[in-house]
């Protein structure tokens, strides 16, 4: 991108980006993105008509404005559609949005399968902020492990970050076809992908999620749950939203959650704990939502707000 890394006091604005990417040279830490790998600053007014379409052998992160925001998009806007055809290695993260990849900084790079944060990391503001390209992301081979993708953003793994304002029109695809049987989750929204942590309690990030129970079907004595606070206010969401995820079984009841696919039309993915509840208010979707592979290996679940959700508050 045009910038590694924006400090708290810096501001980029004004901008109006036009172009096609032919490749990517930093495709699992900042993808697409044209203004910063990662953004602790205000980034305002950028405008990104830039498209991508290619096919990639590695893990992939993607946003066209910024690859982590840890600051504030302010009135930014992509019209760029991204096409990702995708062969996966065995430990292949997979995640993204239109305008950025994670919703906050992270401590050190991020990995396929682990996305460390600690004290030094701050929660992104989205402000205004609208997508109009189409997300279209094509699983050619290989089994990804980490999975989320939103008009605006694709992960939130970090307390306090907040979409207000915000608006996608774009049509966003997850599809499989000749993608290896996984056993990991797939979520897709409108606005945000995913906002819940690893299914274990331990570091480190299994593709699924949690929800309260460990691998053999008990609930966990002490669990609070690995939740985020994450806020959503007058977000709307008109594009259709699509997940055509391959997987090796349906969920096992009462253990775990993976092998579903979450399909919202603001968020796919919202998973809150005690005194962390996530916020859904005077948001609307109009999209529709569809997918689905196969009904006997696959578990979808949609929702017109979120599809999946714990420890929400939905209002207006």
């Amino acid at each position: 991108p045009l910038f590694n890394f924006l400090g708290t006091n810096a501001v980029v604005k004004n901008l109006t980006v036009r172009g096609a990417f032919t490749q990517m040279l930093n495709a699992g830490l900042c993808g697409n993105a044209v203004i910063a790998k990662v953004n602790k600053g205000t980034i305002e007014n950028v405008t990104s008509y830039v498209t991508t379409d290619l096919t990639l052998e590695s893990g992939i992160i993607f946003g066209a404005i910024c690859g982590q925001n840890g600051g504030t998009l302010k009135n930014c806007k992509n019209y760029g559609n991204i096409t990702l055809n995708y062969a996966a290695t065995g430990a292949s993260g997979l995640y993204g949005g239109g305008l950025a990849a994670i919703g906050h900084t992270t401590s050190g790079d991020p990995a396929a399968t682990h996305l460390n944060v600690d004290e030094t990391c701050t929660p992104g503001q989205f402000i205004d902020c609208e997508n109009h390209g189409d997300i279209t992301i094509t699983a050619i081979a290989g089994s990804p492990v980490r999975q989320g993708f939103g008009g605006i953003c694709g992960l939130v793994y970090l307390n306090g970050v907040k979409f207000d304002g915000c608006k996608n029109t774009g049509d966003i695809s997850r599809i499989s076809n000749g993608e290896n049987s996984n056993r990991l989750s797939a979520s897709v929204g409108g606005i945000l992908g995913r906002s819940a942590a690893w299914y274990t309690i331990g570091t480190g990030d299994s593709g699924a999620f949690d929800n309260g129970y460990d691998g053999s079907g008990a609930t966990l004595g002490s669990y609070t749950g690995n939740g985020y606070d994450t806020e959503y206010t007058d977000c709307t969401n008109e594009g259709d939203i699509f997940c055509q995820a391959r997987h090796s079984g349906g969920v096992i009841a009462n253990q775990h959650t993976r092998r579903s696919d979450n399909v919202g039309g603001i968020a796919g993915l919202a998973i809150g704990a005690d005194g962390k509840i996530q916020k859904f208010s005077g948001c609307s979707n109009t999209g529709k939502l569809h997918g689905g592979w196969s009904a006997d290996v696959n578990t979808l679940i949609f929702g017109g707000i979120t599809a999946y959700a714990c420890f929400t508050e939905i209002s207006g």
